[in-house]
């Protein structure tokens, strides 16, 4: 049997961090992580087709920071910060505390296309639209590697295609390094409800490898030997002028010896 983990799970403590940052007490452990489940779930619902990453919670004392990480934080916000509004009364309905001061923060991802949710999301849409999932697999593998990305894996299982006899297909490139664990992989699995059942979708992306707090291509860039730089010194043309004699050319030692030998023969 297969004792199977999943990359983020895996990679906890040694590059990765925690998405929920908070110490309890006995007594308020439980209550605190069915908190943490329902504020991801309200977001996960308010913001389905708004690409996000991740949600960041933190609690330090009376206060609560929720940071959403998404690829298009104008939408998330939307218009005059009513979107925050909204967000922010649901997850005071969830605490049931008015002396907890809460923050909802949002963040705008750098490059959309390297997060395994982003990609992950974009093939559910594609496939709940009917478009072939071949096609939506390939599209993704192609964004990630215009994206920088080092190794691309996207699998789908259920009724592709609409087809009677549920099956697994799964697209590859590069290289997924999952047993090392300086190698940072982002890794999600969504579900897309279709009118012939659910699909299940898993994304893996590999970004490069990470030594403390610098990737590896940072730390190759600093430790390359810097080759100096030669100055270019144009040649000087040739002007001599060679000289031709009317004399005859002097015999090789070989040549006169051999003609000797063919006058004592004779």
């Amino acid at each position: 049997m297969g004792h199977k983990t999943t990359p983020n799970l895996f990679r906890l403590g040694i590059i990765k961090t925690w998405n929920s940052r908070w110490f309890a007490d006995k007594d308020q452990y439980v209550s605190f992580i069915t908190q943490d489940v329902k504020v991801r779930e309200l977001v996960s619902k308010k913001l389905n087709k708004h690409f996000i990453d991740r949600v960041e919670i933190e609690r330090d004392g009376k206060k609560v920071m929720v940071v959403i990480n998404t690829a298009k934080p104008g939408i998330v916000i939307g218009k005059n910060g009513l979107g925050v509004d909204e967000i922010k009364t649901g997850i005071a309905k969830i605490f049931n505390d008015k002396k907890l001061n809460i923050e909802v923060v949002i963040k705008e991802i750098k490059s959309p296309d390297l997060s395994a949710a982003v990609l992950a999301e974009q093939a559910r849409l594609e496939v709940e639209r009917r478009i072939p999932f071949k096609k939506a697999m390939k599209k993704l593998i192609d964004k990630a590697k215009q994206a920088g990305a080092k190794g691309v894996k996207v699998s789908m299982a259920g009724r592709l295609n609409g087809v009677e006899i549920a099956r697994r297909e799964t697209l590859a490139w590069g290289s997924i390094p999952l047993h090392t664990m300086r190698a940072d992989i982002d890794y999600v699995n969504d579900r897309a409800e279709t009118i012939y059942g659910s699909i299940g979708i898993k994304v893996w992306v590999y970004k490069g490898l990470v030594f403390g707090n610098k990737s590896n291509e940072k730390m190759e860039e600093n430790n390359a030997p810097k080759e100096e730089k030669k100055s270019f010194v144009p040649r000087a043309k040739f002007t001599e002028r060679k000289e031709f004699s009317t004399t005859k050319k002097a015999v090789p030692t070989k040549v006169a010896a051999s003609t000797k030998k063919v006058e004592k023969s004779n």
